[in-house]
């Protein structure tokens, strides 16, 4: 991990972001403006911390800080592999092989669920606190409505169009990958762009155009409610993803 992510250099101070969180598109390389666009260490240094991770001890396993560790290693891993897939997903689109696409996302959409099971095992990547402690403030619920929206709003649109879109472009500037967020979210974001991909391919007509900020804004303003409590175990969980995706060194 030290010369992977915690590596200092050029760009140091820049986290890597995945694409789960991306607003979609086929060309998508970062989730927020300001973060890299290509990956600025090598993607198989978290992998191999992640098998390192899940050798520990038994007895030691039931340690926060250990746990804490394991889930973000796994939540970065999988991460770094939405890099992978879209690229793939991408060539099979302009392939036009219907069936290759379809088994890309189906693996892309596979690797949304194991995220968001894996930070659910944790209560500091629960989307349900965030919004939770925000509505704590208000005094009645008109006002915790609108905390909750400006909580929500923080994570995905910034506020109104002109923040979200161009000049700014400040959409997802602080997306997180929070158990919560990514199933009521993000993943239901690239699950309707890739359906409208999957219609084109079909029909052979042009994909639908999808004003984002519609959608996002609209979520934006639910007041849904969320676990504040973790479930699962971290250990089995980051197994599970562990043996999901290519092993540190496979071609992919």
């Amino acid at each position: 991990m030290r010369t992977g992510p915690y590596s200092t250099g050029t760009d140091s101070a820049q986290p890597q972001d995945g694409l789960f969180t991306a607003r979609p598109s086929l060309t998508a390389n970062k989730a927020s403006a300001w973060t890299p666009g290509d990956m600025r260490y090598p993607a198989a240094s978290v992998r191999t911390a992640l098998d390192a991770l899940l050798k520990v001890a038994p007895r030691l396993r039931r340690s926060s800080a250990y746990r804490y560790d394991l889930v973000d290693t796994a939540r970065q891993a999988l991460a770094n592999h939405s890099r992978v897939l879209l690229p793939q997903i991408k060539a099979a689109y302009g392939a036009e092989d219907l069936g290759r696409f379809r088994l890309l996302v189906g693996e892309w959409q596979r690797d949304e669920r194991l995220l968001a099971a894996v930070t659910g095992s944790d209560r500091h990547f629960l989307f349900g606190r965030w919004t939770a402690g925000a509505r704590s403030w208000g005094a009645d619920e008109a006002e915790r409505d609108r905390y909750e929206y400006d909580v929500r709003s923080l994570l995905t649109t910034w506020g109104t169009r002109t923040a979200a879109e161009r000049p700014f472009s400040l959409h997802d500037y602080a997306n997180r990958e929070w158990a919560g967020l990514l199933e009521e979210f993000y993943a239901p974001r690239w699950a309707r762009y890739f359906a409208s991909l999957d219609r084109a391919l079909v029909s052979g007509a042009a994909p639908e155009a999808i004003d984002w900020y519609a959608v996002e804004d609209a979520w934006a303003h639910r007041t849904t409610a969320h676990p504040t409590e973790p479930s699962g175990d971290p250990y089995a969980l980051a197994r599970a993803v562990a043996d999901a995706l290519p092993p540190a060194g496979a071609r992919t």
